[in-house]
């Protein structure tokens, strides 16, 4: 009998208001970006995310081979 094992990621939430990508003035005018510092301290963090779910990928996709060369020779 197989066992069904899922691995989960979290990711956070969007960010609060007021914090990262456009803000809206509610005025009718169009949204205005984040002040350039702000710009590229949330592009320094989504990079250090993305290496993060990319190191998680590759650790999720070398227990799958793992798994599958394991069932394939327990036949």
């Amino acid at each position: 009998q197989k066992e069904a094992r899922r691995v989960r990621f979290q990711l956070d939430k969007a960010p609060p208001e007021g914090e990262g990508s456009l803000r809206h003035p509610g005025n009718g005018q169009a949204p205005q970006p984040p002040d350039r510092a702000a710009g590229e301290s949330e592009l320094r963090e989504l990079e250090e995310k993305i290496q993060e779910m990319r190191e998680q990928l590759c650790a999720a996709l070398v227990r799958k081979s793992e798994l599958v060369a394991m069932l394939g020779t327990a036949k």
